[in-house]
């Protein structure tokens, strides 16, 4: 289930093991499974570093995109 949500196995079990759950959990293999459905799947060979810095990029490109059709709007009504 984990390769096929491309996600790392044994650091998504380390996470889970480590978590304080709130309360009792009577099926521990049904939590585990659903911990794996919400991991966010691993980019090969790409630090955690660079993935936030592409996010912060892609969100910047984002609102110069969005500045520059707004912009463009207001041209057309003037």
């Amino acid at each position: 289930m984990a390769k096929d949500l491309a996600v790392d196995l044994g650091l998504e079990l380390a996470k889970f093991r480590d978590h304080e759950f709130d309360k009792l959990r009577s099926d521990p293999d049904a939590t585990f499974r659903n911990w794996l459905r919400n991991a966010q799947p691993r980019r090969a060979g790409v630090s955690k570093a660079f993935n936030r810095a592409e996010d912060q990029l892609q969100a910047q490109l984002q609102r110069v995109a969005d500045l520059e059709a707004e912009e463009a709007l207001e041209r057309v009504e003037a």
